[in-house]
């Protein structure tokens, strides 16, 4: 929660008329932390808050991923990574917030291809 730069200038007001810090925390519930950074603040001449950063946007956009993935449901990472101009983990974390599994699977366990390659190698000698 952010205070309102009238509350900052309050508090710094307090303390340059000769209030102690522990009465001015007590008076206004803030801590000292907070208390030193307001004065250091007031040394620069603005209380008030600084501006917030921009959000970054993301480069993956949610519903083109999900689009891909129901299309492309055999590109692997590298791929879809490609297409967004990013990493493959960044794709990889996307997915997994998305709750989209995408483990590829071989057409046959281990046994299986074990068993049917046998036989063809038989038959070819």
């Amino acid at each position: 929660m952010a205070y309102s730069k009238d509350f900052r200038e309050c508090v710094v007001k307090n303390i340059k008329e000769g209030k102690t810090w522990k009465e001015v925390l007590e008076i206004f519930k803030i801590s000292r932390q907070t208390l030193c950074k307001w004065l250091r603040m007031e040394k620069t001449g603005d209380l008030s808050d600084k501006a917030r950063k921009e959000y970054k946007v993301r480069k993956i956009a949610t519903d083109k991923l999900r689009e891909l993935v129901a299309n492309h449901a055999d590109w692997t990472l590298n791929q879809y990574a490609e297409k967004f101009n990013c990493s493959y983990q960044a794709v990889a974390l996307r997915l997994k917030k998305l709750g989209i599994t995408h483990k590829k699977r071989n057409m046959f366990t281990k046994r299986e291809t074990k068993m049917t390659e046998f036989p063809t190698l038989l038959v070819s000698k």
